[in-house]
């Protein structure tokens, strides 16, 4: 018995370790594997002896003292609630959230172990007893729920503060229903609701309860957010959401109903809301109360469950309107029947036998490829029958012609007919498993095309022997006959596509002649029966086949069938024909084998060539589409580079939710604070895709960082770009500064040809000057200050090849690359091994720069010299107070004696991005390298540019429901 109760606990637990409320990993496997009992009872076994449950209780009492001490409850309590009451509760809100989510996880424990405990022993000692209650006093929040806590306490979700949550909360209460007994428990933490009424009514399960209540609040509250949010302090539903949600939600139910013709059944409701106090519903009372589950669901489930393919006819029937509300459980339809079991094939003398499948036969053979394909066969036969009349008859439409084609009318109902043999034939081997409608029908519809096969023959062709054919009774019987026949298909064919004449035909289902053709023409199913599409998609679909088909049948008749006619006609006229070979089938016969094999080819083609005109005519509209939907954008890494300037402008129209004041031709225009505003935007989206491509291990660490993409919400007053677009940029510009001698727009031009070594130079240029101006004080910031007021002069007079030696740029950038090899350091004293090196260029010994401070102050003052004496060239006189003021400070050894030292994370990324600007030397262009890398990242960046709708507000999107 115990072994029963355990195996229980250990499937109640099930719920709570996945709980919302239970975050992390729960401590339970202490209550699974409980040492010393398993180890006793391996013990037990191996001994082959019985295993001694005399003491599981108590040593299970014993646990749940000892876990209650272990984690001690009343003090984890105490500290919670100090915790919430104190005065750092807002600044404090992320260790409150893991004290609650501990205390939760440590009391789901004790309450699985007393429920186990009342189950086993109903005389709990006292002291226990005590300690459990006082445990259980303190779980009132301790109520499983998915998203809004419902009937708990919760002090971390804000959910149930949303107006329109309170307000499908207040739209649910209980108001002008019957009274609820008193005896039935409402949790305090909300008033009673319909859902209370229902559960008491029916005797639904509790959880269930729940989750349909929560799961009702959703669906209200959602809908009521796309709407507009309510007031804050009296929030209201609108009219409007109630009747959509309820629409949406009962429309199957509706559908169902109307397709068997029937009205929805809620008598036994209507009769319960009349009562002044609820009462329990008969259809789920018993002796020990109202359950659904027992009284209603369990005895249709075993029934069901006894059955093969049962459900599928129970629920497109009215048999199960027949079981009467509630169930009569006398009912032949409740009698459990013994499966049947069909021979099928014997393997062998031990005359052993395998359960045939239901409704389903499977035969291997080729006509499969007519059966399966009747309707095309039927079109391309019919078709080529036509085309043929017609080019023998020169293309001419009189009475001789109109009669040769009315022979289309005996071709359509004899293929029909070989199709109702092949309904047969296919089913062989089924007929004892199928039901009894489908194989009425399939006889039926043998019977009518044998009929009408015969028939429709038979007045055609003796419509052909009457002398007078216009005038003939049989010629004009025929001719009614054919054009009611087709009439009815093609009404059935092709106008019940269109929505509303099948909704129209759908609301004649009650009269039995229309029930009978709809079901003669194809079996009634409600899975699906609504499944049309748009009136606007249909006529496109139609359209594109009317080309396809129309290029088909005039290649066919032009240039197959035409040419084809003269020398038939010629071979036919033939008499005196000598063949090498024994004639057996062409002699007075009009040479019917030579024809035969002129015309043989003609016709593979013609069955054949569909498929090519489909595919050229599909790749055509694919192309058309795709070109307006600028699919394909994107089809190389070389794009992606060439066209990620583009990329957050194209995300913000594309896929973000349009932003006041934004406009989208902004980013042609150049405006650098709204491409700055798209690119901060923008990268954490594309950041993320990296960042997961480096998870699963497709790029490398340093692949991930030429690809992330900075935040851009520094001061800079640039767009900074990924370094896998702006990798080795300067050095190639260093090397065409170095190089050119001609005019400084002309610099300028050869180093604008390329837009990222453009951006590489001026984010180098801008960001050395916000590095310098942060770490400097005093005079370095004024030093920092003239330089590059200097710089922004000589650009405006176009002299910057005069005033700036333009070859000493190496040294500039060696010398501010070890600096900022340096600064990139977490601490001054964090890497001496980059001091080492430092010392080492400037030839200093370790005794003058004990640390990297001292290295770093040496590195700016050897920046100093080298901008100074080797790469200004300009005349100091004009600035004469300055120049002298930074010398002397320089000489007293207090220019850069004290450096602030980069703590803002900001800083710290913009000095290790210029340090990997001045250091990458090799080129990115195949970065990444991988191949699934660069299809995932092609895919998403060509996304960009695709024709979407606008996206929307968080809270006018759809959420995931069940129904759209």
């Amino acid at each position: 018995m115990f072994g029963l109760y355990w195996h229980w606990a250990k499937w109640l637990m099930l719920p709570l370790c996945y709980s919302p409320t239970l975050l992390e990993d729960t401590p339970l496997i202490w209550l699974f594997w409980f040492p010393p009992l398993k180890l006793q009872q391996k013990l037990a076994k191996r001994e082959a002896g019985a295993i001694d449950r005399s003491r599981d209780i108590v040593r299970l009492q014993e646990f749940y003292k000892s876990y209650r001490e272990k984690n001690n409850v009343v003090k984890l309590r105490e500290e919670e609630m100090k915790l919430r009451e104190s005065a750092a509760y807002s600044a404090k809100l992320g260790e409150l959230e893991r004290k609650t989510v501990k205390r939760k996880r440590v009391f789901a424990t004790l309450k699985v172990l007393r429920s186990v405990l009342e189950q086993l022993d109903k005389d709990i000692p006292e002291e226990l007893q005590r300690m459990m209650d006082a445990d259980a006093a303190m779980t009132e929040d301790l109520i499983a729920y998915n998203i809004i806590p419902l009937d708990g306490l919760s002090t971390t979700n804000a959910i149930v503060t949303f107006p329109e949550v309170r307000a499908a909360m207040e739209a649910l209460r209980f108001r002008d229903l019957p009274t609820m007994p008193p005896d039935f428990q409402i949790p305090a933490t909300r008033v009673a609701d319909i859902f209370d009424f229902l559960h008491y009514v029916f005797g639904f399960q509790r959880d269930n309860v729940s989750n349909q209540r929560e799961h009702v609040v959703h669906l209200l509250s959602n809908e009521q957010s796309m709407v507009f949010i309510p007031d804050d302090v009296d929030p209201r539903l609108d009219n409007n959401v109630v009747q959509r949600v309820f629409q949406k939600s009962l429309d199957n139910y509706i559908k169902w109903c109307i397709y068997l013709d029937i009205q929805p059944m809620a008598r036994e409701m209507d009769e319960i809301l009349r009562q002044q106090v609820a009462q329990r519903a008969n259809s789920c009372n018993s002796e020990n109360g109202a359950s659904f589950l027992k009284e209603v669901i369990t005895p249709l489930y075993e029934v069901v469950a006894a059955y093969r393919g049962l459900t599928e006819s129970f629920c497109r029937s009215l048999r199960c309107f027949e079981l009467s509300w509630p169930w009569r459980k006398n009912y032949s339809f409740f009698q459990k029947p013994k499966p049947r079991i069909k021979l099928l094939l014997k393997t062998g003398g031990d005359g052993s036998h395998r359960r045939g499948k239901t409704s389903f036969v499977e035969h291997r053979t080729f006509l499969h490829l007519y059966h399966s394909f009747h309707r095309l066969w039927l079109f391309l036969v019919m078709m080529f029958q036509g085309l043929v009349i017609i080019a023998f008859n020169n293309h001419k439409w009189n009475s001789k012609t109109i009669r040769e084609l009315l022979s289309l009318g005996p071709t359509f109902v004899i293929m029909k007919f070989i199709e109702s043999i092949l309904d047969i034939v296919m089913m062989y081997g089924a007929y004892s498993t199928t039901r009894h409608m489908a194989i009425a029908r399939i006889l039926l519809r043998f019977l009518w095309f044998g009929a009408a096969s015969g028939f429709i023959s038979f007045l055609y062709v003796k419509a052909l022997q009457e002398q007078n054919q216009s005038d003939s009774a049989v010629y004009r019987l025929y001719v009614i006959v054919i054009v009611i026949y087709a009439s009815v298909q093609f009404f059935l064919s092709f106008l019940m596509r269109i929505p509303f004449c099948h909704h129209l035909t759908n609301q004649c289902d009650r009269w039995p002649a229309i029930r009978f053709l709809k079901w003669m023409r194809q079996e009634r199913y409600y899975v699906g029966c609504d499944m049309y599409e748009r009136n606007r998609d249909f006529l496109k679909y139609m359209i594109f086949w009317l080309v396809i088909l129309g290029a088909k049948f005039s290649f066919a008749y032009f240039l197959q069938i035409k040419p084809l006619v003269e020398p038939t006609r010629v071979i036919v006229d033939q008499d005196r024909i000598q063949y090498s070979w024994h004639d057996f089938v062409s002699q007075n016969n009009h040479n019917a084998l030579a024809v035969a094999s002129l015309w043989s080819p003609v016709i593979a083609i013609y069955l054949l060539d569909i498929h090519v005109f489909y595919t050229v005519f599909s790749a055509i509209w694919g192309f058309l589409l795709g070109a307006r939907d600028r699919l394909g954008e994107i089809r190389s890494l070389e794009s992606v580079h060439r066209d990620f300037e583009q990329f957050p402008s194209a995300f913000m129209d594309s896929l973000h939710v349009p932003l006041p004041g934004r406009d989208k031709s902004r980013f042609r225009t150049q405006d650098v604070e709204a491409s700055k505003m798209d690119a901060a935007r923008f990268s954490p989206f594309w950041n993320e895709i990296v960042r997961n491509l480096r998870e699963e291990d497709y790029i490398s660490d340093l692949e991930m960082e030429l690809l992330l993409m900075p935040k851009n919400s520094s001061k800079l007053r640039l767009v900074q770009w990924p370094l896998f677009l702006l990798a080795s940029k300067i050095f190639l510009a260093k090397d065409i500064a170095i190089e050119h001698n001609e005019s400084q727009d002309e610099l300028w031009e050869k180093i604008c040809r390329d837009d990222y070594m453009k951006y590489a130079v001026e984010e180098c240029f801008s960001t050395i000057k916000y590095i310098l101006q942060e770490i400097l004080e005093g005079e370095g910031i004024l030093w920092v200050a003239r330089i590059y007021e200097d710089i922004e002069i000589s650009i405006e007079k176009k002299n910057i090849l005069g005033d700036f030696q333009l070859n000493k740029l190496p040294l500039v950038i060696s010398r501010v690359t070890a600096l900022m090899g340096l600064l990139k350091e977490e601490t001054p004293d964090s890497n001496k091994g980059a001091v080492k090196a430092v010392q080492d260029l400037y030839d200093v010994k370790e005794a003058e720069t004990p640390d990297s401070n001292k290295g770093a102050v040496k590195a700016v003052q050897d920046l100093y010299d080298v901008v100074c004496h080797d790469v200004l060239s300009i005349n100091m006189r004009e600035n004469y107070e300055t120049w002298n003021l930074l010398s002397k400070a320089r000489n007293e050894g207090r220019l850069f004696s004290n450096l602030k030292w980069p703590k803002d994370p900001e800083l710290k990324l913009q000095v290790k991005r210029l340090y990997s600007l001045l250091t990458i030397k090799d080129s990115a262009a195949n970065v990444p390298k991988n191949l699934e890398a660069r299809r995932r990242l092609e895919y998403f960046t060509n996304s960009l540019f695709m024709e979407m709708p606008p996206a929307r507000a968080v809270q006018q999107m759809l959420s995931f429901r069940q129904y759209f």
